[in-house]
């Protein structure tokens, strides 16, 4: 996976500015170049709502507006860009795709978007760790780590 230096650090900013909540979105790639979206996390609302199924807050989990997705998905798909990665960051934990990120990435045992590759940026005490990509993998029939590229 390659990503920009522009992308990687507007992805970086909003990990270290969610801190020490997950932060989450997308990035869209298109004939014109590419576009990080950030996207509205909204585990402590439902936490608060509902502690009994959603027992974790957002230090340690994130869930994404599912409207503000797709109305931002949509408008993007309309203007010739696809989905190519979807991120989310670890406050003080390493950058692995963990059990919960696995089992909501491929909620029927393939992935919801095929093709997408998820970015886990590492955030420990306020500032970027490390950042990895993850994609699924046919032969494993799960997410396994890529390679990430970091473009100048």
């Amino acid at each position: 996976m390659h990503i920009s230096r522009e992308n990687h650090d507007e992805m970086t900013a909003a990990a270290e500015a969610e801190y020490p909540e997950e932060c989450c979105g997308l990035l869209f790639r298109g004939p014109e170049g590419s576009e990080v979206v950030s996207i509205t996390n909204l585990q402590n609302k439902l936490h608060k709502e509902n502690p009994e199924t959603y027992k974790r807050d957002a230090r340690t989990a994130y869930f994404m507006d599912p409207q503000e997705m797709a109305r931002i998905s949509g408008e993007k798909e309309a203007g010739g860009m696809a989905l190519a990665a979807i991120y989310h960051s670890h406050p003080d934990a390493e950058s692995y795709f963990s059990e919960t990120d696995s089992e909501a990435a491929a909620v029927f045992g393939a992935p919801n978007f095929p093709g997408v590759v998820y970015l886990v940026y590492s955030v420990m005490d306020g500032k970027l760790a490390d950042q990895r990509a993850f994609d699924w993998s046919e032969d494993e029939a799960a997410f396994a780590e890529i390679r990430l590229k970091i473009e100048d």
